[in-house]
């Protein structure tokens, strides 16, 4: 049997949501984007979405600004030992391969705080960070500060010029011209996701080292800070890989 594997979900309203990701030949082979739309509340339905790599595409990250404007990012393969950046574009009506390219990265996560703003996140095959920002119309390469072996793995943004990236135990802080490390964890701790209901009000969420066994952690912005904050994680070997804030105080 053929595999399929969800990676990422965007809602641009209450009953209508994105998921993407890619689906495999029973082999786990010959891999092949895979994006379906939740409309109207009722049902998923696969949408047609386009493959330019020869050698396999997966999709990692999708986000929607608005009904007619979503990106999705991932990877696509053109052998088996060499790649470049996988970008689709969703018009309202169809989705389309972006023109643009950046050989040698691949992205795992998106964000669109606007139709015309969005950044993408991810790395390359030395593991340094990489990160591209679109502007309505082109894309381009950001300055991230000491993305050397630094792999960015998610991104919540809530304007252009408030942004935070996932990097490990690193959480790097988007200003408007280039990225720039702001909080690390200890040593033992590592993070996975980010979601930010403003500017001033942020959770990151993964897992904290113990001597007993790794436990969940959560982490909260303030506008100035983050603090590591408790949460009901049941005992050891617990981890926490995706958050999500409705906008009002909530997040899960």
């Amino acid at each position: 049997d053929a595999f399929n594997f969800v990676n990422a979900v965007s809602c641009y309203a209450a009953d209508e949501c994105w998921a993407a990701g890619y689906g495999t030949n029973a082999q786990g082979t010959d891999a092949q984007t895979l994006i379906a739309e939740y409309t109207g509340g009722q049902q998923w339905l696969q949408s047609s979405s386009t493959n330019p790599g020869a050698s396999g595409n997966m999709i990692r990250g999708i986000a929607c600004a608005s009904a007619d404007s979503c990106f999705a990012v991932g990877i696509a393969y053109l052998t088996s030992d060499t790649w470049e950046t996988l970008i689709e574009q969703w018009n309202g009506s169809s989705w389309s391969t972006d023109s643009q390219t950046f050989a040698g990265a691949y992205l795992q996560a998106i964000a669109c705080p606007g139709t015309s703003d969005c950044y993408a996140v991810g790395s390359d095959s030395s593991n340094d960070a990489k990160a591209y920002s679109w502007n309505g119309s082109t894309w381009s390469a950001d300055t991230v500060s000491d993305g050397t072996d630094h792999p960015f793995s998610a991104v919540a943004c809530t304007s252009t010029s408030n942004c935070w990236a996932v990097s490990n135990g690193t959480l790097f802080l988007w200003n408007g011209s280039s990225w720039q490390p702001s909080y690390t964890a200890p040593a033992d701790d590592s993070f996975t996701a980010v979601a930010c209901e403003s500017q001033s009000d942020c959770a990151a969420v993964g897992q904290q080292g113990t001597s007993s066994g790794d436990t969940a952690l959560t982490a909260q912005y303030s506008g100035s800070s983050w603090t590591v904050v408790s949460n009901p994680a049941p005992g050891s070997n617990t981890s926490l890989t995706g958050v999500a804030c409705d906008g009002t105080v909530n997040c899960w």
